[in-house]
């Protein structure tokens, strides 16, 4: 049996897949990339260090906040430059709005339809449309807080090295802060549909790796867990990452430990649960019995819980932030930096999970070296291992239910394809 499926629509960016089953066994899984090596991180070497952040914004439509803030973390780390915690607040603000943003346009517009086997958007959003209205506001929201921080919605400008280059309006974020309690009421009303789906049987043991920290829920700063280990520092983790570039493979795969491994919101909450907030934290009691899910499908489920929790999260960061009495200087970029040769890292949790963005830079301010590992590229193996292991449970489907749930599984992983041809 041949399954061959040109393109995988509802994700970022252009994908296909191929599988063969020979005598009841899978042969191959294997997932083909449609678009060519866009060689961003090549376009930034031998430019300045302030280019980097804002060409690297580019890689994604869908995240380019993160990139940009993972990006200058990286050539901060190489400089030895400190922020001040109340430039730390506004770039978790940016990171939580980013997260929000991705996810709510991923699990409503693009991954529910498939449980209802509705395949054109426009039936999908008549049948829902109330719950299409709140998907909507979070998405909202989310622009609204980026933009009133970042500058502008999709790719900003504010954030600079060492600092932002203007102090967000306080009446504004005042606005969205009393805003966010009827965000956060539609975030867990929709919770409650991605609580109470079908999702399909299906378990494979499988390595999580993310962010974590003992104080939060970790996405801006921490160490590196790896669900077998203990948490590890950034530095001592990459040696451990192997990336690979096979023939006709535009994208570089990454192997941790020489297995395949999983990143974004299932392997968050899997390493993190605790460090969940309040409406979330309940959510993620209910739901989840063991404490590692090893059923990938519900990484869609993962990101709903984790939209609860980041605007909780945007709550207390724009209190905080609200609450203090600032100093300009403590979040403006100062007006020159001392240059150095240097070699700098920088890590984030994007929506699909966790970016590394690695830098090595001259004293005279250029870029030398660049390296990003992105988290589709990462976890790439780990999906076509999935579908291996999935195949067989579809072999007596008819052909079209078939190819549904292999798209339904690939999309849960939310695929961005972009970021993975960077």
């Amino acid at each position: 049996m041949k399954i061959v499926i040109d393109h995988i629509a509802k994700i970022e960016g252009h994908m296909g897949f191929v599988g063969h089953i020979l005598k009841g066994n899978v042969a191959k899984a294997k997932l083909e990339i449609k678009e060519g090596a866009r060689l961003i991180g090549g376009i930034i070497i031998g430019r300045n260090i302030e280019d980097a952040p804002l060409i690297t914004s580019r890689i994604c439509g869908v995240c380019p906040v993160v990139h940009n803030i993972c990006s200058l973390k990286a050539l901060e780390n190489a400089l030895k430059i400190e922020v001040s915690e109340e430039v730390k607040i506004l770039r978790k603000l940016l990171l939580a709005g980013q997260i929000l943003q991705s996810h709510s346009l991923h699990l409503f517009f693009l991954s529910l339809p498939d449980f209802f086997k509705l395949d054109h958007d426009i039936k999908f959003v008549e049948k829902f449309r109330e719950e299409a209205k709140k998907a909507n506001q979070i998405r909202n929201f989310s622009d609204k807080l980026v933009e009133a921080i970042g500058g502008r919605a999709i790719h900003p400008t504010s954030t600079k090295i060492g600092g932002f280059g203007r102090i967000p309006n306080k009446e504004r974020l005042q606005k969205l802060l009393k805003e966010s309690k009827k965000v956060l009421k539609n975030a867990k009303d929709l919770a409650k549909i991605f609580q109470n789906l079908n999702y399909p049987k299906f378990e494979r043991k499988t390595e999580f790796i993310s962010l974590s920290d003992k104080k939060e829920y970790a996405y801006y700063e921490g160490k590196i867990n790896a669900s077998d280990a203990k948490p590890i520092p950034i530095k001592k983790f990459l040696p451990k990452i192997k990336e690979i570039q096979t023939p006709f493979d535009v994208v570089k795969r990454a192997k941790y430990r020489g297995r395949s491994y999983m990143v974004g919101a299932l392997a968050r909450i899997n390493n993190n649960r605790d460090q969940l907030n309040p409406e979330a934290q309940k959510l993620a009691q209910e739901s989840f019995e063991e404490k590692i899910c090893y059923n990938t499908f519900f990484n869609i489920f993962a990101q709903a819980i984790e939209v609860v929790h980041f605007i909780e999260e945007i709550q207390k960061l724009l209190d905080c932030y609200l609450s203090k009495n600032f100093k300009e200087k403590e979040i403006l970029a100062p007006n020159k930096i001392l240059l150095k040769t240097g070699y700098g890292i920088g890590v984030c949790e994007a929506p699909r999970g966790t970016l590394f963005h690695i830098y090595w830079i001259t004293k005279s301010g250029k870029i030398s070296g660049c390296n990003i590992i992105t988290p589709t590229a990462q976890f790439l193996d780990n999906l076509e291992k999935d579908l291996r292991a999935f195949l067989p449970d579809l072999k007596k489907m008819k052909e079209k239910e078939r190819k549904r749930k292999i798209k339904m599984l690939i999309r849960a992983y939310d695929p961005c394809i972009s970021c993975a041809t960077h």
